[in-house]
Formats: C-alpha cells, structure tokens, sequence
C-alpha cells in the first residue's frame, strides 16, 4: 500500500522551480491583499488557486481541494503539507508562503503587515537569487562564444598573412580567400563540432 506522502506529489518538477520562484512575488501579492483585506487564509488560498500565476494556481488549487475532501483537516494543513512536498530549490517560494500564513494568524495588525512585508522581500530575493543563478550559469558559454567566435578569427586573420610574409608556408603566400575560408568555414565547423 502507498502511503499518503507518495499519492499527494506536487505537479511541480525540479525544471519548473525557477518559473515558480517567478510566480512567488504574484502570489505573495494575492495573499496579502486577501489577508490584510481582513480576509481568512482560507480565502487567500482560493483566490490564489482561482487567479493565481499557471503552476502556484495547480498547486493552490490541490491545496483546496484536498482540504475541502477532508483529505487533510483544514486549509492550513494542507498548504504546509504541499509545501513541504516541494523540491528543495524551491525553499524561497516555500518559506514566503509560510510568512503570508503566520500573517493569517497574526492577531495585530501590526505584526501581520510586517510577516506579510517580510514575506514579500523573502519572494524577492528569492526571485533575485535564482536570476543570479541564472546569469551566473549562462557565463561560460558566453565566454565560449566570444572567444570562438570573435577572438579566434580575429587572430587568425592578424597572424596567418604575417607567417606567410614570413615564408612558413612556402614560396606562396596565403591569398585573402584562404584566410576567409578558414575564419569563416573551418574555425565554426570545428567550433559546431566541438559543441
């Protein structure tokens, strides 16, 4: 028999993580205008599983419905229990719904504007980090780019006339079309090969 933890798996994938670090500062903002609306977490839930950013609605929306089938005893039970079944990359996404929760259970009004505050700056660094995760992971092959592709060729075309005044090839002399065919067809042949 599958235990309850197997059957209730979220229709979040590791490759999705960053489209969901995304949709946290959308849905951090439906939250709070729900909550600090004087609404109940109950009604912050389904206004994000009704209009919430594509992947946060799917899971808002399990959130729902198994508190409604009495699959789990209450609404705030389920959130915690489906944000513990995300993938640890996610733990942004994760911790920023728990501070718009302990906002719902905030008794001041005080205290439940600054969880939600503090929930609204945790989605946002959440979001900033996997950014920089993002632009940090597309460096080398940037690099790889610019040096086979820019630098290369440039080269080439600087010190293959200069070897051939030289004589290192021979009485003949590179012409321009040999050098233009290595710059141009061999060095990105070998260059798409290597990739």
């Amino acid at each position: 028999m599958r235990s309850r933890q197997s059957e209730y798996k979220p229709s979040v994938r590791r490759e999705d993580v960053p489209r969901l670090l995304n949709e946290a500062p959308g849905v951090i903002g439906i939250m709070s205008t729900s909550i600090s609306g004087g609404g109940s977490l109950d009604s912050a839930v389904r206004a994000v599983a009704e209009g919430g950013p594509p992947i946060s609605r799917g899971i808002f929306r399990r959130v729902a419905d198994l508190a409604d089938t009495r699959v789990r005893p209450d609404m705030r039970a389920s959130l915690i229990s489906e944000l513990s079944l995300l993938p640890d990359s996610a733990s942004p996404y994760s911790m920023a719904v728990h501070m718009a929760v302990s906002a719902s259970d905030a008794r001041a009004e005080e205290e439940k504007e600054r969880s939600l505050r503090d929930a609204s700056e945790i989605a946002l660094t959440g979001l900033k980090e996997a950014g920089k995760s993002f632009s940090a992971s597309l460096n080398a092959p940037c690099m790889a780019v610019f040096a086979l592709g820019i630098m290369v060729p440039m080269v080439l075309m600087c010190i293959v006339p200069m070897l051939g005044f030289g004589g290192l090839f021979g009485s003949s002399p590179i012409g321009i079309g040999q050098i233009a065919a290595l710059t141009l067809v061999i060095v990105p042949s070998a260059v798409a090969a290597w990739c």
